[in-house]
């Protein structure tokens, strides 16, 4: 019963709101804006609760989800990649099969560096840039990708709790990223709706790819 409070909550968290028309129309401005303000406050402090939830006491209120991604549904898109610039290079190829895969797609993706943020500016595959690093305010960065209304987000990186979190931050409706270790949980998917299993035999490059086959893609 708990976890089905969380999950209807979450959702009306993630909706997209009907924006007022004007200002004028105050109840439903005065609404708006506090809806964004709760999901700003929930998404910058409640993470950290629900993972101590679970990874100290097995009480588990975020689950994956049972049903595949409705690609018809997804037009926004965020990619985190945001582990040096190498990510970058090796992350072109998937950029691309979303690119062409999806009509309409608003991608957003997340790097780490300027330089970074150069080189994709350079090969034009996304409408959004963020950087996201330790010189920057993450929360400030995080409520930004959120006013994108993403749809889904893909932790493109090593397999790591700390950007299974960010995937979540985003508020998407869909998460993707590898399965990861985390204190004394092995192989473990928490704040992902769509995990993926991380095969470290495989090339960097087929393991980015990997995360785009449960959209039903392939290079």
């Amino acid at each position: 019963m708990s976890d089905f409070i969380f999950i209807t909550f979450h959702s009306s968290l993630i909706t997209p709101p009907l924006s007022p028309r004007t200002r004028g129309d105050a109840s439903r401005f005065t609404f708006h804006v506090s809806r964004i303000m709760l999901r700003d406050i929930f998404y910058n402090y409640i993470p950290d609760l629900l993972s101590g939830l679970y990874f100290r006491y097995g009480f588990r209120l975020i689950s994956t989800a049972k049903e595949e991604i409705d690609m018809g549904a997804v037009k926004r898109v965020c990619v985190l990649a945001n582990s040096g610039l190498g990510n970058i290079m090796m992350l072109m190829q998937m950029l691309k099969a979303i690119r062409n895969a999806i009509d309409g797609l608003k991608l957003s993706v997340v790097v780490d560096s300027e330089a970074s943020m150069n080189l994709l500016e350079k090969s034009a595959l996304a409408d959004k840039i963020f950087v996201l690093n330790d010189t920057v305010k993450k929360n400030k960065v995080l409520r930004q990708i959120r006013n994108e209304w993403i749809d889904l987000t893909i932790a493109a990186t090593h397999p790591n709790y700390a950007n299974a979190k960010i995937a979540f931050q985003t508020g998407a409706l869909y998460s993707i990223g590898f399965r990861y270790d985390y204190m004394t949980n092995k192989d473990t998917d928490f704040f992902f709706t769509h995990p993926v299993p991380f095969d470290p035999q495989k090339s960097e490059l087929e393991q980015y790819l990997d995360l785009i086959r449960p959209l039903g893609l392939s290079a």
